[in-house]
């Protein structure tokens, strides 16, 4: 009996192992089945998008906004239905838009030219499965990301000028108008002024943004309200001045390229507009007249008398006279608004092989100070914005460098530019 039992209990312990192991198979097999494209029975898998990829991962922004640039998106989706549609958009603007007109197939490729948001998105595509209802059944989003410098210095004007960064840093290439004069009529009537702009080594979370500056220290916005934030890194805009203040000779209009993130201001150029009324040409009142001339019978013209002499006439310069020069004064003298570079020195200016040296700097009537490296042969390196007017800054030359410049630029409230270079040498 208990030889028996023993073998009964073995044989049933045989049993269960085999029922577990057939259920097991079962399930395996129906799991497979359901995610094949076909089986025995017929049975279809769950619609699914398997795959979406891009052959382009990452750009350049500046490349983006240049344009030329292409990239080919692929995809694969499995258990698609006869009412089921792909649809494939690209985020433009605020929306996503549609980006083709004929019914995508389950498995393809396409090529697609890459081009600007105009968002501060990266190129930004989606593909979506929807039924027959058009309901979303799956979705995938592919993101190309923007390549930036591995390393960007973030600089504030209060920030210590002791630093070192690598990297090139978002400039102002141009800021410019086609308006020479305005007219306090004009601006009394509504005027606007054109502006065209370029900016340099943009990076995807800046802006360029453009103000009037008003006096003591206070700026005011005068863009014209548009739809989106993001302006292009070349482009054109009309702006709307204001009115100075009554005792004011200019319109000064401000553009600086910011950081979104810290508003960091990378750099600046004014716009310098004379504001006034032109003085038109006078005729002396002492002047002797033109004599009267009279039609012949035959259509000739003659004298009602004889000529007398014209009296050259005199005319006042356009917008303002020719003074003479105050005694012991030049007449050439640099505008008020002209920074003055006191001093510029590197201590010490000839250092060994990848050593640093300090310069430092005394700047008067500037409203921006910034420091560009270069190398000897001419190539820009490292460009420091936002320095005080006066300051000192430690900066490490390159361990292959036999000499490097350094240009300190000085900008006035009015545009005016002043500059002075200096060389630090390395020992051999």
């Amino acid at each position: 009996m208990v030889g028996s039992r023993r073998i009964f209990k073995g044989s049933l312990r045989i049993f269960s192992t085999w029922a577990v192991a057939v259920v097991i198979l079962m399930g395996f097999a129906s799991t497979r089945a359901q995610f094949s494209d076909t089986s025995s029975e017929g049975v279809q898998p769950i619609p699914t998008i398997i795959e979406f990829a891009s052959t382009v991962q990452s750009i350049p922004l500046a490349a983006l906004e240049s344009g030329g640039r292409v990239t080919t998106l692929s995809w694969h989706v499995i258990g698609m239905r006869g009412g089921d549609e792909l649809r494939l958009e690209f985020y433009r603007g605020a929306a996503y838009v549609i980006i083709h007109d004929q019914p995508l197939p389950a498995s393809g490729v396409m090529e697609q030219p890459l081009e600007h948001p105009g968002n501060f998105a990266p190129p930004t595509y989606r593909l979506s499965l929807l039924d027959a209802a058009g309901t979303v059944i799956d979705q995938r989003t592919l993101v190309i990301d923007y390549e930036t410098p591995p390393v960007l210095a973030r600089l504030t004007a209060a920030a210590t000028p002791e630093f070192e960064v690598s990297g090139r840093l978002p400039r102002m290439e141009t800021v410019s108008t086609d308006i020479t004069r305005l007219s306090l009529d004009q601006l009394a009537a509504g005027a606007v002024v054109n502006i065209r702009w370029q900016i340099a080594n943009r990076i995807p979370n800046s802006l360029i943004v453009f103000e009037q500056m008003i006096g003591d220290g206070e700026t005011v916005s005068i863009e014209p309200p548009r739809d989106a934030l993001w302006l292009p890194s070349q482009g054109e805009m009309t702006l709307l001045p204001l009115q100075p203040t009554p005792n004011a000779d200019q319109i000064l209009i401000r553009a600086r390229v910011i950081d979104l993130f810290t508003g960091v201001i990378y750099d600046e150029l004014v716009v310098v507009i004379p504001v006034g009324t032109p003085v038109l040409p006078t005729i002396p009142t002492d002047a002797t007249p033109l004599p009267t001339l009279q039609t012949s019978a035959g259509g000739g013209v003659v004298p009602s008398g004889s000529l007398n002499p014209i009296t050259p006439i005199s005319l006042t310069p356009v917008f303002a006279p020719t003074l003479p020069a105050p005694p012991g004064v030049a007449t050439a003298t640099l505008s008020p608004n002209t920074p003055q570079i006191l001093t510029f020195r590197a201590v010490p200016p000839l250092v060994s092989a990848g050593e640093s040296t300090v310069l430092t700097w005394d700047v008067n009537n500037a409203v921006s100070v910034e420091i560009q490296e270069i190398g000897e042969m001419g190539g820009r390196g490292i460009l420091y914005l936002q320095l005080p007017p006066r300051g000192s800054l430690s900066v490490m030359l390159p361990a292959d460098a036999r000499l490097m410049r350094y240009l300190l630029i000085a900008r006035g409230a009015d545009g005016a530019i002043s500059q002075q270079e200096i060389i630090v040498a390395v020992n051999p």
